[in-house]
């Protein structure tokens, strides 16, 4: 399987024409149809809540590495959810400042 140079440990993904992808998987390759380009432009209201999902993301990072807020998330776990879950909802729903 050929290697990239600047990384030998990473096998090479090649793109064929504009919609055929193919991707190492074991001893060979897989092949993969593209996803169409978007077109659209976002609207302010799309770029602020993709803004906001970033900081949430941020937010949970921080809150796995600190270990008394993490145990404090621990706590209120409920059903099948995780810490970083928990940490994302509660700063999407605006109870994190």
């Amino acid at each position: 399987m050929p290697r990239r140079k600047d990384d030998p440990t990473k096998p090479i993904s090649a793109i064929f024409g504009d919609r055929v992808l193919a991707v190492p998987h074991g001893k060979g390759f897989i092949l993969t149809k593209l996803n169409p380009r978007r077109r659209k432009k976002s609207s302010e209201a799309q770029k602020d809540r993709q803004r906001k999902f970033k900081q949430a993301v941020a937010y949970a990072k921080y809150v796995l590495g600190d270990a008394k807020l993490k145990a404090s998330y621990k706590r209120k776990l409920k059903g099948h959810r995780n810490v970083f879950q928990a940490a994302m909802a509660a700063f999407m729903q605006g109870k994190i400042k």
